[in-house]
């Protein structure tokens, strides 16, 4: 039986020819590597985030580039996240991150969340809709999960560093909004933060692909704050991913107000304080938790249920995350404020 690893090396392969990437045969000036610009369009650490990384683990677990924890077992690509699917409708352009030629494309799959009942649907098309760019030097870089119908590029094209390939999305085997970059060198896959380094140490190193540009804003974060927010009905995971739970306003008839928040990259140990505060300052609910457990995606929400008509006024949601660590412990703090009228 194929290991984890294994099954997903194999997966990379028919994935690649799937959608064209070149062979060895193909590429020119062999002594050619690229310098990397960002693959998506928008600020990193606000309007979307490098959610996850290169696996560098050599067994069962997971670790990037950094030493941290922000990976999976066998992932060989980097994944540039908005914070929910309900931004996929602004349009959020993806960019090549090199000058190329167009070796495929792939588009028409449906934006949805992957469920493993529908794995039928993907198989043999993980990536969803995407691009494939040749770089010379036997480099490929693959573009995953891009919207339907957004595909601006054809095969045999031309492309520039910074040329719309198309659009974030939600299409083939994922679970949120997001673009994988995958960077292939002779059809096997590279960490672009450590490029032909051995990916031992803690950090990009002196072999990272990425432009300097690119890696001034790829400043590695342990953990992030995704989202948070007031809501009126009773909050989920799911409906925070899908952008469900967004607001500005809300009713002062809502049966509930709740607090809610979604992380990436927690650890064991990590503290969690949610708390939803009413107008004058007044503690609506309050939750401290210690995690117990390392997970790329966390969600958590506190509320109350309505005894009468809220207060008008501004609401606050507040998340504030502290990890201990050696001299000064980490934290992360973020708020949001929804009126009820």
């Amino acid at each position: 039986m194929l290991s984890g690893k294994a099954r997903l090396a194999a997966a990379a392969v028919a994935l690649s020819a799937c959608i064209g990437i070149p062979g060895e045969g193909e590429a020119a000036g062999r002594n050619a590597v690229p310098s990397l610009s960002l693959p998506i369009a928008c600020a990193l650490g606000r309007d979307c985030w490098a959610f996850q990384y290169f696996d560098h683990d050599d067994g069962p677990g997971a670790r990037d580039y950094a030493c941290g924890a922000r990976s999976y077992d066998g992932h060989t690509g980097t994944d540039f996240a908005l914070r929910d699917a309900g931004e996929i409708e602004k349009g959020v352009r993806v960019l090549a991150a090199a000058p190329g030629t167009v070796r495929a494309v792939r588009d028409g799959m449906a934006d949805e969340v992957f469920e493993p009942e529908n794995a039928a649907l993907v198989k043999d098309k993980d990536c969803g809709n995407g691009v494939a760019v040749s770089h010379g030097g036997g480099w490929e870089t693959q573009y995953c999960h891009l919207r339907r119908g957004s595909v601006r590029v054809k095969p045999g094209q031309r492309v520039d560093a910074g040329t719309t390939l198309g659009t974030v999305g939600l299409s083939g085997r994922t679970q949120f909004a997001h673009v994988e970059l995958v960077v292939r060198h002779e059809g096997k896959a590279v960490d672009p933060f450590t490029g032909a380094g051995d990916g031992k140490g803690c950090g990009p190193g002196q072999a990272s692909l990425w432009g300097k540009q690119a890696i001034a804003a790829l400043d590695y974060s342990p953990v992030d704050i995704l989202g948070v927010g007031v809501t009126g009905t009773m909050p989920s995971a799911e409906k925070a991913r899908a952008g469900r739970l967004n607001a500005s306003t809300l009713p002062a008839d809502a049966p509930l107000l709740a607090a809610w928040v979604t992380l990436v990259g927690v650890r064991e140990g990590d503290g969690l304080r949610l708390s939803l505060i009413a107008p004058g300052g007044t503690i609506v609910a309050s939750q401290e938790d210690r995690l117990k457990k390392t997970q790329i995606f966390y969600f958590m929400f506190v509320g109350e249920k309505a005894h009468s008509a809220w207060p008008a006024g501004d609401y606050v949601a507040r998340a504030e995350l502290t990890r201990p660590a050696s001299g000064r412990d980490l934290s992360r703090t973020a708020e949001a404020v929804v009126r009820v009228r």
